[in-house]
């Protein structure tokens, strides 16, 4: 059997990384052989929902999960991962502006970016905020990062 793949979706415990995560567990991603490890990245106040998840995931009973690790630690969740998925973010909350949601978002990138700097393989595969993580993470080479808009331009 294959090394067991890690992977890493912050904003574990939110509704994008939810549905993502079953198909993750499921084969639909890395295909129907390959092992996995999760590791899920969410907030403190979101770390009761976190283990909830957590249970939902072990309920199904998804065989190439090999072990599921929730943190609210960045050092943890990246530590030696092969692939990220951003999908965590702060929402948008009544009378707040775009350019305040976008500022407060940035400062949530950097930091992730430094962190997957630091602790994530040099060989990361990243998905998702790509144009800040490629400015803050100097150690990655950019072809490892993907986004939506890069795989739309692809296909057009």
């Amino acid at each position: 059997m294959a090394t067991p793949l890690k992977v890493c979706v912050t904003g574990a415990a939110g509704q994008i990384a939810y549905s993502l995560l079953y198909q993750i567990g499921h084969g639909d991603v890395f295909g129907k052989e390959q092992p996995l490890i999760l590791t899920l990245l969410d907030i403190t106040p979101m770390m009761n929902a976190l283990h909830g998840v957590v249970m939902e995931l072990h309920d199904c009973a998804m065989t190439l999960v090999k072990e599921i690790v929730p943190t609210d630690s960045e050092e943890e969740a990246f530590r030696d991962i092969d692939v990220a998925f951003l999908v965590g973010s702060m929402p948008r909350r009544e009378g707040m502006l775009r350019k305040d949601l976008l500022t407060a978002n940035a400062k949530i990138f950097r930091s992730q970016g430094l962190s997957l700097d630091k602790f994530a393989k040099k060989t990361v595969k990243v998905r998702e905020r790509c144009a800040v993580l490629s400015l803050t993470m100097v150690g990655v080479h950019r072809v490892f990062f993907a986004s939506y808009s890069h795989i739309i331009f692809v296909m057009s």
